[in-house]
């Protein structure tokens, strides 16, 4: 199965091979690039699948086994060893160590094989300190370098302005954020409504027309 599993306790079910590891748990799986830690851990043998309960921290680490590409902490996981797929849930918080951003939410989902991290449901993103974003149902593109979500999104920036979004397209290399619908609000709670709007924050602008 190449993956390493520890504990205070273990019990093998031999005719189920399931495998259920109590107290301190530790695992690696250096093939797949995933390792973690829990209060309690779940290995089953015949569906390939590893679950933690309470207290969870995965690692998913680059081709080398080196170094940690991003961190997941929440009380439950699911990890699907065929397709490599991870599922995190209850306050949880993924920490991109490359590109400065983290995510809150209740729910996230990783989708290895497309490269594709989902948040369902309420969720808060840090990016760099820079800028917090609350919205729902994200999809972030790690190929493309891309956050993306449809729904209504409310922003607030370091200088204390805000933005309401009608939906919103982050593309976080050139740090360019697009919606059909923006209202920025200043600290002085000036209000301005574009359309077909992006905010450069390079730049600290906003480009649309009202």
């Amino acid at each position: 199965d190449n993956i390493l599993i520890n504990g205070d306790e273990a019990i093998y079910n031999k005719s189920k091979q399931i495998v259920e590891i109590k107290g301190d748990v530790n695992f690696i799986d250096e093939s797949r690039g995933y390792k973690g830690k829990s209060n309690k851990a779940i290995f089953d043998r015949k569906k390939n699948i590893i679950s933690t309960f309470q207290e969870t921290l995965i690692n998913l680490l680059d081709e080398n086994n080196d170094d940690t590409i991003f961190q997941l902490k929440g009380n439950y996981s699911l990890f699907d060893q065929k397709n490599k797929n991870l599922e995190v849930k209850e306050n949880v918080i993924l920490n991109d160590l490359l590109n400065n951003y983290k995510i809150y939410s209740d729910n996230i989902v990783y989708f290895n094989s497309k490269e594709i991290i989902k948040s369902l449901g309420n969720t808060k993103i840090d990016y760099n300190s820079e800028i917090d974003i609350n919205t729902e149902d994200i999809v972030y593109n790690r190929k493309k370098k891309n956050f993306y979500s449809d729904k209504k999104t409310f922003i607030t920036d370091k200088f204390g302005n805000k933005f309401e979004l009608s939906s919103f397209d982050f593309d976080i290399e050139k740090k360019i954020l697009k919606s059909k619908n923006i209202e920025f609000i200043d600290e002085q709670n000036n209000s301005l409504k574009l359309i077909n709007a992006y905010i450069d924050l390079n730049s600290n602008e906003i480009i649309g027309s009202d």
